[in-house]
């Protein structure tokens, strides 16, 4: 690397005086009275989040595709929001600073594609911007007044001193990861279009799954009540603690109720940073989602209520039992119908499958421990049970059912300690 602008200090003649270190952003012809420095890498990554998890969540208000971008104090900002999620990212800069301007997310994403391991000084012109990246230099139209960007507030009232909970990032990104897929896209379904939350655990069902996880969640002030997060918003979370890096982030969300108008809506505020509160910082704002969720602690199969020769329990190897349904997915090309079959028989858990396009079947043995249900036999969605048993995240897995034929079967990994009250609930497929 060569040289890096760390200084934007000016000498009696007006020039830019300089201090170099490795590889810096350049110069420019025309010395701006008004600019700032960051780094590359980290400007794209919050370019490519602003737009991949919010801008690209819309697609008919012009403004709602623009960034907004300024500098001051040391800091720079950069907001967008759908109107239902919001995000801001505060990165470390240097420079003089940077005035209110929108930016087109697409236009500056592909700009800073070519800026790998470069600082970047940006400079704001009249009716413009440019970005000096090592010897190049690209200019981006203005998107338009900044004052017509949505005015949203991205930090919680603290007068109000709502409840606040904090995370442990590792365990939020993997619960997301597990949680997220069994949200449900059904609109007639609006109160399970997201992940329910209540202090306690988290959870998310689309009828056909019930996904729920303990990720271990401190009560740092208040009482936290039951909500929804929209799931567009828990794909913006888990990508801000990913970009954040997730070791070393923390994760905090503080509630709070709008009482003003007709209406009571409460927003989620969660702050992502990491943990020296040094580096990147990024504050999230979602619109909970309305209406109740399902009483999910209700349809919890309750294993140790069973009799001794009742039901099914197989405990077999996550990865082996998860390629397993992988290739029997392959067998049809149906999406609505990824009905597996799950033979117990003897030390093996027999995958079958068989589409009904073709005829066409696949078969595959995996070795199992059986406790019991030796002879009988599970189905359910194959798609459903992989994606269950890969992010459940455990070596082995376990699966249970009280009946072979009608009843919920039930995914957990006791055997992984982190993953304690982790649980897939998958209804069965008879046909």
């Amino acid at each position: 690397m060569g040289p890096q602008l760390v200084s934007g200090r000016r000498d009696a003649r007006g020039d830019i005086v300089t201090a170099t270190r490795k590889q810096s952003a350049p110069k420019p012809e025309s010395k701006p009275e008004i600019y700032t420095v960051v780094e590359g890498d980290k400007l794209r990554a919050a370019v490519d989040f602003l737009k991949r998890k919010i801008v690209e969540n819309i697609s008919i208000v012009p403004v709602l595709h623009l960034i907004h971008a300024e500098a001051r104090s040391g800091v720079l900002y950069l907001m967008a929001t759908d109107l239902d999620v919001a995000a801001r990212v505060e990165l470390p800069c240097s420079g003089i600073g940077l005035h209110p301007i929108l930016l087109d997310a697409k236009a500056l994403s592909a700009v800073l594609s070519a800026t790998k391991g470069a600082e970047v000084l940006i400079d704001r012109q009249a009716k413009d911007v440019k970005l000096h990246v090592g010897a190049r230099t690209f200019t981006l139209p203005s998107g338009g007044d900044p004052e017509e960007f949505p005015k949203v507030s991205l930090v919680p009232p603290s007068s109000s001193a709502p409840p606040a909970v904090a995370y442990d990032p590792v365990e939020l990104d993997a619960a997301l990861t597990f949680l997220l897929p069994a949200c449900s896209t059904d609109v007639s379904r609006h109160n399970m279009s997201g992940i329910f939350h209540d202090g306690t655990i988290l959870a998310a069902t689309d009828t056909y799954r019930l996904h729920i996880a303990d990720v271990g969640v401190k009560i740092e002030r208040g009482k936290d009540e039951s909500g929804i997060l929209p799931a567009k918003a828990g794909e913006a979370l888990r990508a801000a603690v990913r970009m954040v890096k997730v070791k070393d982030a923390e994760v905090r969300l503080v509630r709070v109720r709008d009482t003003r108008g007709t209406e009571s809506a409460v927003s989620a505020f969660y702050t992502v940073c990491s943990s020296a509160k040094t580096d990147v910082i990024v504050r999230l704002r979602a619109r909970e989602v309305e209406g109740t969720f399902p009483p999910v602690r209700n349809v919890i199969p309750k294993p140790a209520t069973w009799s001794a020769d009742e039901g099914v329990r197989v405990s077999v190897e996550g990865t082996s039992l998860a390629a397993a349904l992988e290739l029997a997915g392959k067998v049809s090309t149906e999406p609505m119908y990824k009905r597996v079959c799950l033979a117990v028989q003897g030390r093996e858990l027999e995958v079958t499958a068989k589409s009904i396009e073709t005829g066409g079947s696949f078969s595959e043995a995996v070795s199992a421990e059986i406790d019991r249900g030796n002879g009988k036999v599970l189905s359910c969605n194959g798609v459903y049970l992989q994606q269950a048993v890969e992010d459940i995240g455990g070596k082995l897995v376990q699966i249970e059912a009280k009946d072979d034929k009608t009843g919920p079967i039930m995914v957990t990994a006791p055997g992984t300690p982190e993953r304690k009250g982790w649980l897939a609930i998958l209804m069965p497929m008879t046909k």
